[in-house]
């Protein structure tokens, strides 16, 4: 598996969770099944700890993002597994 480059997860800390979750905006004509899928693996360790180990290759100007999506995904983990419906 290639490794992920700096630049892919700060292009990954764009991703809006709650947007996924809801079923709203773009994601709004996805099953709810494929979100669920998308979800797990966003919440999953494997792309936490990438972004930890990615930390010092992203410039300290950006390193907010992934302070943000670090909690976005830790917020993530404490919701019902149960997908929203579109608004």
């Amino acid at each position: 598996m290639k490794q992920p480059t700096p630049n892919a997860f700060i292009q990954l800390t764009g991703v809006d969770i709650k947007s996924i979750y809801r079923g709203s905006g773009f994601w709004q004509d996805v099953a709810p099944e494929r979100r669920h899928l998308v979800l797990e693996w966003l919440k999953g360790d494997l792309v936490e700890n990438a972004f930890v180990g990615l930390i010092d290759a992203i410039s300290p100007e950006r390193q907010w993002l992934v302070d943000r999506q670090l909690d976005e995904i830790a917020e993530l983990r404490r919701l019902p597994s149960r997908l929203g419906s579109p608004e």
